[in-house]
């Protein structure tokens, strides 16, 4: 079994401000084929953004799914298209 969280497109750049919805982000645990076992969509959480630029973007996360929750760190490429 696979399992990984996605955050699809949760941080959007204006200009030097970050903007995000942690509640678009999911949790999802797939077979050794990759097909779909489950998929629990965050209940609420935080991002902090340490650092924003041009060209990335670092800080950590704290995620709720229901009763339970995952918390860590991040560094992610900004996407220019």
């Amino acid at each position: 079994m696979l399992a990984q969280i996605n955050c699809p497109r949760i941080v959007r750049i204006v200009g030097k401000r970050a903007r995000s919805s942690p509640t678009s982000c999911d949790f999802s645990k797939a077979d050794a084929q990759g097909g779909l076992l489950s998929q629990t969509y965050a209940t609420g959480g935080s991002f902090t953004y340490a650092d924003v630029s041009a060209t990335a973007v670092s800080g950590s996360f704290d995620l709720a799914f229901g009763t339970d929750h995952v918390a860590g760190s991040f560094v992610a490429k900004v996407c220019t298209n």
